[in-house]
């Protein structure tokens, strides 16, 4: 039996939706907070599915189905955030190559002849 009180198909179904925010989120603004909102919800579905592990579900029954769906919706979505990991870490790389592309230049001040103290002190030694 459940010890924990859900409705296997309203976590199924929540998960589907958590899928299509986060992908609606990531796509409009680049969040570390939909990252942490979606991997929240993948470890709601992984706590359900670990839950249903332990219950004797008939082959053939709806619980089952759910089940299943849950499953392959939980490897879907971790799926999408390994993509989106990976697709972070390639633009980070990128940024840094062409960070390091760019010529480097030591900083220099430029201080005008005439006023220049070096300038003083040099004029009055031989060079």
């Amino acid at each position: 039996m459940l010890t924990h009180p859900f409705n296997p198909r309203a976590e199924k179904d929540a998960l589907y939706t958590a899928i299509g925010l986060f992908r609606e989120r990531w796509e409009q603004k680049r969040m570390a907070e939909a990252v942490f909102d979606f991997c929240e919800a993948i470890e709601r579905a992984e706590d359900v599915c670990t839950e249903l592990k332990q219950c004797p579900l008939d082959p053939q029954s709806d619980l089952a189905l759910v089940n299943l769906n849950l499953q392959i919706l939980l490897a879907a979505a971790r799926y999408e955030l390994a993509r989106v990991q990976d697709e972070t870490l390639e633009a980070i790389g990128h940024w840094i190559a062409e960070e390091e592309r760019q010529p480097s230049s030591p900083p220099t001040t430029v201080l005008p002849a005439r006023n220049n103290p070096l300038m003083f002190f040099l004029r009055g030694r031989a060079l």
